[in-house]
């Protein structure tokens, strides 16, 4: 029976919605509100290890056949865990400024249950897989899938699968993009086999780590980053479809991903997106995060979404306050009576110099954020 090319690439998307159904672990399905989640720190791994006001900025880029490219920048904001959920802030850059767009919980998107499509697990094996210089020790399992048109799928299907795990790698859990939607591979997922046919067309899909500890530069900064590489192909109609991915991903970069670049090729279509950090702020060295002291005073300052929070004790009396950086070092507002007061602070040689109109006080640090 002959499909028109719209029904092609359903096809398309079609098995790639079934290879986002196995790569998440089988559990059952969690309310997609997290306010009405349960606490879960499972998925606490990209950015809840970093300071609240942590941040990233991409340059995305969309070519198109026969188009001209789109450039956008995107922001995104570490705001803390709520739920066990984590929250991130999204702005982008437009008319010179940048506009906050939304705060969203992350946490696993996509399909979390088989439940529409039911894969049948099967047996597994160890297997070794060579990444550059280094072997790594895998388990493999088997999974396939046959589903008659109508019942649990649109099209026929008929698919056998692979994923690999190895309990040596940690790696930030990383989105897999979908023409349905995008879902985050697990951080021992090293490697994704699949073939079959979707519809009666055959396709497949080869989706693995190429690279660990790779030295990548970001502005003036190097960080360490594991690279994906993969392809998905679809016969179609009148011809060949496929989609090359490559992904790296790094646990010094707040929320994990350092670059995300796809490209679709097929009879009369092109296309190519990229996703690329362009500069960070992990906050993980700031110096001025931390408890600071002397024989009377003893200062506060934790990451807020925007510059710095804290609190200021003197002779038994708690003042918040709140700060940003400047040039010299970070100045703000501490609470006083009647009115806030004006302060600014500096370190030098380990000391902390605060400034509160005429009293200058110089503190010690006495513990650092991570302690």
């Amino acid at each position: 029976m002959h499909r028109s090319p719209l029904a092609e690439l359903k096809c398309v998307q079609i098995i790639c919605a079934i290879v986002a159904l196995a790569l998440v672990p089988m559990r059952e399905a969690r309310a997609a509100d997290p306010a009405q989640t349960s606490p879960d720190t499972t998925n606490l791994q990209n950015w809840a290890p970093f300071p609240v006001g942590a941040y990233v900025v991409f340059k995305d880029v969309i070519e198109l056949q026969d188009e001209i490219p789109s450039v956008v920048r995107m922001k995104q904001v570490f705001e803390g865990v709520r739920l066990g959920r984590e929250l991130v802030r999204t702005s982008h850059f437009t008319d010179d400024r940048w506009v906050k767009q939304k705060t969203a919980a992350i946490w696993m998107s996509g399909a979390r249950s088989p439940k529409d499509f039911q894969f049948v697990s099967g047996k597994s094996r160890k297997e070794t897989m060579q990444v550059g210089q280094t072997d790594l020790q895998c388990t493999v399992r088997e999974y396939s899938l046959q589903s008659a048109e109508g019942k649990t799928t649109p099209l026929t299907v008929e698919m056998t699968m692979e994923i690999w795990r190895c309990d040596k790698v940690r790696v930030p859990e990383h989105p897999m993009l979908l023409p349905m939607g995008s879902i985050r591979l697990d951080s021992d997922v090293v490697r994704v086999s699949m073939k079959g046919k979707v519809g009666g067309r055959p396709g497949s899909l080869e989706f693995k780590l190429t690279a660990l500890d790779q030295d990548h530069q970001i502005g003036e900064q190097t960080v360490k980053v594991a690279q994906f590489e993969g392809e998905l192909t679809m016969e179609l109609t009148d011809g060949k479809i496929s989609r090359r991915d490559v992904r790296l991903v790094s646990s010094q970069i707040p929320g994990g991903i350092v670059k995300m670049a796809e490209t679709i090729e097929g009879p009369s279509r092109f296309e190519r997106q990229t996703r690329e950090v362009v500069t960070f702020d992990s906050r993980l060295d700031d110096e001025f995060l931390g408890e600071f002291a002397d024989d009377k005073v003893s200062l506060s300052i934790k990451p807020a979404i925007q510059g710095y929070q804290g609190e200021l004790l003197v002779a038994g009396q708690r003042h918040p306050l709140r700060a940003e950086r400047t040039e010299e070092g970070i100045a703000g507002l501490v609470e006083g009576s009647p009115a806030p007061l004006q302060f600014n602070a500096t370190i030098a040689e380990g000391k902390l110099t605060m400034t509160i109109r005429d009293k200058v006080y110089k503190l010690t640090r006495k513990k650092a954020p991570t302690e």
